[in-house]
């Protein structure tokens, strides 16, 4: 039972970290490949999320890498065809990988394979209000998120409280065509940090802040 004191907005973490996710956690390691993997799990084409605008994002960044690095590759597990976005031509640094549908304990793992992880958000009250579950799962991963989406939504305050050197934030709201330098700057240093000798993924700290919170020990 979460202990409620007054320091303690109970709701937010009122879903905790699953199992799966710390699993993949301990398991998960991302290989050297030369290229910055960045990892969408998920429905791209319901609602309103902004998935053109965040992959448009991501192609000016990786173009604005070092050049130690390849490029970036966004893989996508999803069920829905992605035909309109593979039709696109990706430039050398860029290319998109479609990785189907998975079961969430693949793409957990999947997910903590990856150098950073991508989370979007639509503009709708139903995005803005509430925490997805997929944001649990992604912190509980422990790479780094690359948020896209309102800059007022619940998930990104969630985040500012349990992983403020984990993510980054992009307000999907506001014009972004300016951030592709930051994006590229924080994508390489991502890279670098999960490729360095630290053992512990480096999200571990907000882990285990969630579970000192939950168990009334924070």
């Amino acid at each position: 039972m979460i202990d409620r004191r007054t320091s303690i907005n109970a709701n937010l973490v009122y879903n905790g970290i699953s199992e799966d996710a710390h699993k993949a956690r301990v398991s998960g390691r991302v290989e050297a490949t030369g290229w910055i993997d960045v990892t969408y799990a998920g429905a791209l084409y319901g609602g309103d999320r902004p998935y053109r605008p965040a992959i448009e994002l991501l192609r000016r960044a990786s173009k604005l890498l070092p050049n130690d690095m390849k490029g970036v590759r966004l893989r996508i597990a999803t069920r829905e065809a992605l035909d309109d976005l593979l039709a696109e031509p990706s430039g050398d640094r860029f290319c998109i990988e479609h990785c189907g549908e998975l079961s969430k304990k693949k793409a957990l793992d999947l997910a903590a394979r990856s150098h950073v992880n991508l989370l979007l958000l639509g503009s709708g009250e139903i995005h803005r209000c509430g925490i997805p579950l997929k944001t649990y799962d992604l912190l509980g991963v422990g790479r780094p998120v690359l948020y896209f989406g309102p800059g007022d939504a619940d998930a990104l305050g969630f985040m500012r409280t349990f992983s403020p050197d984990l993510y980054h934030a992009v307000d999907s709201e506001r014009d972004t065509s300016a951030l592709a330098g930051k994006v590229s700057d924080w994508l390489y240093q991502s890279a670098q940090a999960e490729s360095s000798s630290v053992s512990e993924p480096s999200a571990s700290s907000q882990s285990r802040l969630i579970m000192e919170i939950v168990e009334g020990r924070a």
